[in-house]
């Protein structure tokens, strides 16, 4: 498990040199994902070393506790900042990490509570701008209609679409990607 990690940071690197940062970020995410998995099955107490020596440490203020650092990073505009927030609250703050707001945890398209919902969990999150370019692509990739969605998936594109574009109105949309 460890090969495979330390294989998928250089990997990230590599990606992240060549100007690829999104794929860059997801492999990031992917393998803070193992690391968490391989701490658990251990069962030991675990300090990962990218968070306390990485880009979290760097994003603290002076006198700033890591867990203090970790909230205001969950709201950066910096994807990857922001997962490390969440990772380093995930790992050693659970509680911390749980206590989200009304609005944190009813800001999708779809809520849990949305009739159209079968599966009673929220969908398409979108605390900011970057989720809401993520809803449009996610959506944009459906070629049918997804288990979880009582609908058609031309009310379900356009739903996503214009709860969007009402959140974020200074949001550029490619309409004619999308069938409204």
């Amino acid at each position: 498990m460890e090969l495979l990690i330390a294989m998928l940071d250089k990997v990230a690197s590599a990606i992240q040199a060549k100007g690829l940062l999104k794929e860059a970020e997801e492999l990031d995410i992917v393998a803070n994902t193992l690391e968490v998995e391989a701490a658990k099955k251990k069962k030991k107490k675990w300090i990962p070393k990218k968070l306390e020596e990485g880009r979290l440490s760097k994003y603290k203020k002076p006198g700033e506790s890591m867990a203090e650092a970790a909230q205001r990073a969950r709201k950066s505009d910096d994807p990857s900042v922001r997962g490390m927030g969440n990772l380093y609250l995930n790992v050693f703050h659970k509680k911390e990490a749980a206590e989200l707001s009304e609005a944190e945890r009813t800001d999708f398209v779809f809520p849990a509570n949305n009739p159209k919902v079968k599966d009673k969990r929220g969908h398409f999150p979108i605390p900011d701008k970057a989720h809401g370019q993520n809803a449009l692509a996610r959506v944009n990739q459906y070629g049918s209609v997804p288990s979880w969605y009582d609908g058609s998936l031309e009310d379900l594109k356009k739903t996503v679409v214009d709860k969007v574009e009402a959140k974020f109105p200074t949001m550029e949309i490619e309409e004619e990607k999308f069938d409204k």
